[in-house]
């Protein structure tokens, strides 16, 4: 599954395995993910569905010393071609509801009218 990442990725990626709704996968290159087509691999990437996995990919990399990096829709990045030794995180929340003749959804969701949970506001939740 990780082919040519480092030793701490392979640590990191078995650690996160057992996260359910969070999808990883090693070398992911960045510039698929960037508005400019820009970017090399990130050593790991990780897809989170929910708050919690964002949270649970987060602590992991935090108590292993592996620098992470939240990436939103990528169109205020230029990744360096060189890659990333870190994990690279995408919250890509699917959820969308129906409220008060409203239609909220997630960030990261496909459709996103009003933003109700934002990445970044979910890291600044995560403690042990």
């Amino acid at each position: 599954m990780l082919g040519g990442a480092t030793q701490w990725a392979s640590g990191l990626a078995a650690r996160l395995d057992p996260v359910h709704g969070l999808r990883v996968e090693a070398g992911v290159p960045l510039k698929a993910h960037t508005r400019f087509a820009a970017g090399g691999p990130a050593d790991l990437f990780a897809w989170a569905k929910t708050p919690q996995t964002l949270c649970a990919a987060f602590l992991c990399a935090r108590d292993t010393g592996v620098p992470f990096y939240l990436l939103g829709d990528g169109s205020n990045v230029v990744a360096s071609d060189a890659g990333f030794q870190s994990l690279v995180a995408r919250y890509v929340a699917d959820r969308l509801e129906c409220r008060d003749r409203a239609i909220e959804a997630e960030a990261g969701g496909a459709s996103k009218p009003r933003s109700t949970t934002r990445p970044a506001a979910v890291l600044k939740g995560c403690t042990r």
